[in-house]
């Protein structure tokens, strides 16, 4: 088949690493392409040129306009820059099929766009998909939202993932630089790296665990960073909060801008604490997990063993796993890595690449 696949390329500095869904778009293109489809990369964005942050060179992503691949494609797949509704229409009229990839919590995205006067982001433009495209962790929040709002059933496939820019960040590393857990005595690091852009992946849960087993064991609690912070920190409330805590009055907490993920784990990470609200796989978890760092986390969807996870928003039982993990994973880091390891094989795109074509397969039969 001929699919189209849109990037949103933007006329501002840009980070591979500050939006998980144009990684998502680039591993969904590499795995067409393994399947043997034609792949039309298209930018819906502006007409620049690809910044050197998105890391693309060397991996065959080559940007078309919509104009050029509108009257070829089979299958127009809505990734990360959004199509004009007329551009569904035309490659529906002549017989193919339109799907929309949704990797965000939408509707909890577009409610605080609304709510908080936020710049309007995508939006329902009258496009008429065939179907939907989405990851489990969103069907509890957004299915019925887009079935409603789109008037299409909903798909759920797989979450893929490779190293693909991890590695090649590690690469980019200076000489001497290191990847990976290193075991060591005496307290650990502890990194944050929550977007603070929206409710569904903040700080303030992962600094109350931090301050808990700081309460606890403060003997295995070295340097706290909170990574995306740095615009928050002289917030009122952010700041009330913030100083309330003991890791923050004995100076051990700071608060960071953002960084490249891979880098800032090897230089200042042994245990990463997170916190999601109905969004339980991001790709976070699998640069932590490649590294063999310690990642604790509130993820059911996550199996038994990957990490050290905690419930919900129990802090005191975050706390718990976060001082397990600084107790433990030297003594058990190697048979943790092998345990991720397996996992991550498991959500690969060539393991997952089975259930995409069906997918195309059943969109387009």
């Amino acid at each position: 088949m001929k699919i189209g696949l849109t990037f949103f390329l933007s006329d501002k500095p840009h980070s591979i690493w500050s939006n998980g869904g144009t990684m998502n778009v680039v591993f969904l293109a590499r795995l067409l392409r393994a399947l043997g489809h034609e792949v039309f990369c298209i930018n819906a964005g502006h007409d620049v040129s690809v910044h050197p942050g998105l890391m693309l060179d060397g991996l065959g992503i080559e940007f078309c306009k919509m104009a050029d691949a509108i009257e070829q494609i089979d299958v127009l797949i809505e990734g990360a820059g959004q199509v004009e509704a007329e551009a569904v229409d035309r490659v529906k009229a002549r017989g193919g099929k339109a799907v929309a990839l949704r990797y965000g919590n939408a509707f909890i995205i577009d409610s605080e766009r609304v709510i908080h006067g936020k710049d309007p982001g995508s939006i329902f433009n009258g496009s008429r998909f065939d179907e939907i495209w989405t990851n489990a962790q969103h069907v509890h929040t957004c299915s019925s939202y887009w079935e409603t709002c789109y008037r299409c059933p909903v798909r759920v496939l797989p979450h893929i993932w490779e190293p693909t820019f991890l590695e090649a960040a590690i690469r980019e590393f200076p000489e001497g630089m290191k990847f990976g857990y290193q075991p060591k005595p005496g307290p650990k690091r502890i990194s944050i790296f929550e977007p603070n852009i929206n409710i569904v992946k903040t700080c303030v849960i992962p600094m109350c665990i931090a301050e808990e087993a700081h309460r606890a064991r403060p003997e295995l609690v070295g340097d706290i960073y909170v990574t995306n912070s740095e615009r928050m920190k002289d917030h009122l409330t952010f700041s009330k909060f913030a100083s309330n805590l003991d890791i923050v009055k004995t100076k051990k907490c700071s608060f960071e801008a953002r960084y490249n993920t891979p880098w800032f784990l090897a230089k200042y990470t042994d245990a990463v604490v997170t916190h999601q609200m109905e969004n339980c796989l991001n790709y976070l978890y699998y640069d932590v997990l490649y590294g063999g760092y310690p990642l604790i986390h509130n993820s059911p969807m996550l199996p038994a063993g990957i990490g050290y996870r905690y419930s919900d928003f129990d802090t005191k039982d975050g706390a718990a796993a976060l001082v397990r993990a600084l107790e433990s994973h030297d003594d058990n880091c190697v048979e943790r890595m092998e345990t991720s390891t397996r996992y991550l094989r498991s959500v690969s795109p060539g393991a997952n690449a089975d259930a995409y074509q069906r997918a195309l397969v059943q969109l387009t039969g």
